[in-house]
């Protein structure tokens, strides 16, 4: 039996995940998802340029991945999902809390030697994650 699991099925591919169900956490710092938070992100690399912090795509796909394994959880009086999840709702459950006790960018938590961008992508803030 799938005691407190949820079963979803993705209708385009016919695949099944399964999670199991957990206790939202009420504040972005909250013990459970700072521990998240420091498994996937442990310690940064300084780097003192800031125009060597362009991101990559492996590491934008790491945040969202990480987004849709953990925004169920994002309680604090809205429910989120991978649907409604926008960038304000990453800055305060994700990025912020990640990088807060280190004073350093996104990043930094993800490379291991400055990365000079490619490209300039523009972007704005109320839209979804999964649209981004």
């Amino acid at each position: 039996a799938l005691t407190r699991e949820e079963v979803a099925l993705n209708a385009a591919t016919g695949s099944v995940k399964l999670w199991r169900r957990c206790e939202p956490c009420q504040h972005p710092k909250d013990k459970k998802n700072m521990d998240l938070l420091r498994a996937e992100f442990p310690k940064p690399t300084v780097i003192v340029e800031t125009a060597k912090r362009g991101i990559t795509m492996s590491q934008l796909r790491r945040v969202y991945r990480f987004a849709c394994q953990h925004c169920h959880r994002w309680g604090h009086g809205k429910a989120r999902n991978m649907k409604t999840l926008d960038l304000y709702d990453l800055c305060d459950w994700l990025i912020k809390p990640a990088t807060w006790d280190f004073n350093c960018s996104l990043v930094e938590v993800m490379a291991d030697r400055p990365q000079v961008p490619e490209w300039f992508v523009s972007h704005w803030w109320g839209e979804e994650v999964f649209a981004f």
